[in-house]
């Protein structure tokens, strides 16, 4: 079962992508005689059952004065007084500007079901990289935060994130003057006090061989080294790392990287 909650702002073109989830995609009303087997979808969010999980989220927006036309009310001041008037306040799982004419809002609800589908059912590659994410926010370190996360066999064997070592006082209390010193990146490296995230997880896995790093940066150079010895035979990770190095000695040994964004569009 899927179920979309539809809200947004006064105007905006709820009705008509309530519609079209009907018409083209063959979402059905939920009501409170629905048996919550197949897809629906609702307008008003308190009528969402408590096991009427997974439940998606869509926000729908439009220019102020888009709305105001599509309102065919006389008075901006009374459009502007009836707008301030909200619904209950939710986090949205993804958010559509109807900016433009109306195929082309279409054509972004068109893509609403794979963002849900990535969203509620990440596949593996977005489950692991939303790991290291979850992995970085343990980082200590001043400068930025790092997390990652080994994977042997489609499992996941450990994380790491940077920062001191354990029984040292944490980077982000002082314990690494490198950093704390806001030193350019790249440079004084020889000083820095604080472990990698990718190393940490490296050691924290005991064997790594034939498995997979994901992380939310591309390995410095002392941390490619320790991917070749462990035995890592491929890298994902989110962002880039002036490295250039790196990239050249993981090609020469075979070791496969790629980039991956593990998070679908918030917005249309």
């Amino acid at each position: 079962m899927q179920l979309i909650a539809i809200t947004g702002t006064f105007c905006s073109g709820k009705s008509i992508a309530a519609e079209f989830f009907h018409t083209h995609l063959g979402y059905r009303p939920l009501s409170k005689d629905s048996e919550l087997k197949g897809n629906y979808y609702t307008l008003d969010l308190l009528e969402i059952p408590s096991k009427a999980y997974p439940c998606f989220v869509l926000k729908v927006d439009a220019p102020t004065l888009s709305r105001f036309k599509w309102s065919k009310m006389h008075s901006l001041e009374d459009f502007l007084s009836r707008d301030q008037v909200t619904t209950e306040e939710v986090f949205p799982d993804c958010c559509i500007v109807n900016s433009s004419d109306l195929e082309s809002f279409k054509s972004k609800l068109a893509q609403v079901p794979q963002i849900m589908q990535r969203q509620l059912h990440p596949e593996s590659d977005s489950y692991f990289m939303r790991v290291s994410f979850l992995a970085a926010k343990r980082s200590n370190c001043m400068k930025q935060p790092v997390g990652a996360a080994v994977v042997v066999n489609n499992r996941l064997k450990s994380t790491g994130y940077n920062g001191c070592p354990f029984r040292t006082k944490n980077c982000c209390e002082g314990g690494c003057k490198r950093c704390n010193e806001g030193a350019p990146e790249g440079t004084r490296l020889e000083e820095c006090q604080c472990l990698h995230g990718e190393l940490s997880a490296i050691l924290m896995a005991e064997d790594c061989r034939n498995g997979t790093l994901y992380t939310t940066l591309f390995p410095c150079l002392n941390c490619t080294k320790n991917v070749i010895l462990s035995g890592i035979k491929e890298v994902v990770y989110w962002k880039d790392y002036h490295a250039a190095e790196s990239k050249i000695l993981l090609e020469r040994v075979g070791i496969r990287t790629r980039k991956c964004f593990p998070f679908p569009p918030k917005a249309l």
